[in-house]
């Protein structure tokens, strides 16, 4: 069985089950396995002969020769193999991975970036460690060749509906107001919902019908960012973190600036989960302050 963050979808993760389940069978590790899952977990239910730790290599192994390591989702904790099921929440814990997904993080660190934009101080922010997301489509040439579709045409039906050229500008009352044109996607069931054929029975096929449409993260990730910190016993942790870097607006003052900030901060950070660490790696403003505190001492 393995864990994840509640919002992680189980189109994505099961048919990685699925495989492992048959990888299982195959080398001989379980037998009458069944794929169970719920809401943040997925795992596989059967009969085993051998120990723990004999099943755990045997996952590994999966991963690293059908799945790739690099490809496995980021998001789900490591597997533990349970017995009794009285056990499932003590044998999880010690596996327990992170709370919140990339997909959230982006979402946290996202409105966060809003909020500070809104600062007259503020000129720009950033954001750096973000895993970002994609939409695959999962099909097979017979399936679309059952509906008279050839693999090509799939990208020509949804260029042409998924408009991305600008419309240009409209000037009213002295002041230009852009033409967006609707039409672009804005997610996977628009994506899905999409007429790719209509037979000769006059009813249209869609896309939904004839391959599975999945959002999942950019594989391999390109740039992923973590934060290192100290609990109050000393122990040292490390966990995935976003990194948000704010700039100043040309003229204005660093103490200024540094206060507008902290304002924003605090007023965003009660709209996040109380358990999200919201941490600072570099403190100009503070820096500064310091380093006339330390001239005025010397003085």
């Amino acid at each position: 069985m393995a864990g994840f963050p509640e919002n992680v979808n189980l189109d994505v993760v099961r048919p990685t089950a699925e495989l492992l389940k048959l990888y299982l069978g195959e080398i001989g590790a379980a037998r009458d396995l069944q794929v169970i899952e719920g809401r943040g977990f997925l795992g596989l239910d059967g009969t085993s002969d051998l120990n723990e730790n004999t099943i755990l290599t045997a996952v590994q192994q999966f991963i690293r020769e059908r799945t790739q390591a690099s490809d496995f989702h980021p998001d789900i904790w490591d597997a533990v193999v349970i017995r009794d099921p009285q056990e499932t929440r003590s044998q999880l814990a010690k596996v327990a991975g992170h709370k919140y997904s990339y997909r959230e993080l982006d979402d946290f660190t996202d409105r966060i970036e809003k909020a500070l934009k809104t600062a007259p101080e503020v000129s720009r922010v950033t954001r750096s460690g973000v895993l970002n997301e994609r939409i695959y489509l999962l099909y097979s040439q017979a399936r679309l060749a059952s509906y008279g579709i050839q693999t090509g045409q799939l990208d020509d039906i949804l260029d042409a509906r998924n408009i991305t050229l600008p419309g240009g500008q409209l000037s009213v009352g002295g002041k230009l107001v852009t033409i967006d044109p609707s039409g672009e996607f804005k997610n996977e069931k628009e994506l899905a919902d999409v007429a790719v054929a209509t037979p000769s029975s006059g009813t249209p096929v869609y896309l939904r019908n004839v391959a599975d449409v999945t959002r999942g993260y950019e594989s391999p990730a390109r740039f992923l960012n973590f934060y290192t910190w100290r609990d109050e016993q000393g122990n040292w942790h490390r966990d995935r973190a976003v990194t948000l870097a704010v700039q100043m607006r040309t003229g204005e003052q660093i103490a200024k600036f540094g206060k507008a900030v902290d304002e924003v901060l605090d007023r965003v950070q009660k709209q996040l989960p109380e358990d999200l660490v919201v941490s600072r790696t570099s403190d100009q403003p503070l820096q500064v302050q310091e380093s006339v505190d330390l001239f005025d001492q010397e003085g």
